[in-house]
């Protein structure tokens, strides 16, 4: 679950339509030829007596994931192929309306709103050589995209602070590395971790699971 300090009450599933053992971000080497498997988002509000459903965000053939919940509660982001390629679109709480925000040759996976409210946000971008990196894009207008710092191999990603960024970086094992904004120089922060990075509300911290030696799983806090 991904929510702001201004939506409590609010919580985000991405269920799949079928079980598959492929990760619901961008392909890393357990992905299939064939792509990841169909998904929808549904949103649902949390009451005393449990959830209660609110909408479906998408309800057809084809992968919607990733959602992300944009700091003014009015929206939420997400990843979606509706053209055979991995593309940012916008959900609008009050009407339901869907627009697309990225249309690129490259997949963006993972859209999450940079903290600094600069109008901008960060995806996990995969290039067409299949290179996983961390880039920026405008929520609106038409400025340029960047890079937000040099690494590649990125799995997931959350902000700390203003200018640092927690990642999962893909490989044999995968580990979670910490970078500054436009630089090369990465510290590992720890080993045999998951996929569920999230900010931490109110905090310049950030939560990740590890698994212990025992296979036990444990919520760590950066």
């Amino acid at each position: 679950m991904r929510s702001s300090t201004l939506l409590p009450a609010l919580l985000l599933l991405a269920a799949c339509a079928e079980p598959s053992s492929t990760p619901d971000t961008a392909a890393d080497s357990s992905a299939t030829a064939s792509g990841p498997p169909g998904t929808d988002i549904h949103l649902f509000r949390l009451t005393d007596s449990g959830p209660e459903h609110v909408a479906h965000v998408t309800d057809r053939d084809g992968y919607d994931n990733q959602p992300f919940f944009t700091p003014d509660g009015t929206s939420l982001l997400f990843t979606s192929d509706r053209a055979g390629n991995m593309d940012t679109w916008s959900y609008r709480l009050s009407d339901g309306s869907v627009e697309q925000v990225t249309s690129t040759e490259e997949g963006e996976y993972s859209p999450t709103v940079l903290p600094d409210d600069s109008g901008w946000f960060s995806v996990i971008r995969m290039d067409l050589e299949g290179v996983q990196e961390l880039w920026r894009y405008p929520l609106a207008g038409t400025s340029a995209p960047s890079r937000v710092a040099v690494i590649d191999r990125v799995g997931y990603h959350t902000w700390v602070g203003n200018d640092r960024v927690l990642f999962f970086r893909l490989g044999s094992p995968a580990t979670l590395q910490l970078v500054a904004e436009e630089s090369a120089d990465t510290t590992v922060i720890a080993g045999r971790v998951g996929r569920s990075l999230h900010r931490i509300p109110g905090q310049d911290a950030s939560s990740y699971v590890v698994t212990l030696e025992d296979d036990s799983r444990e919520i760590r806090r950066y």
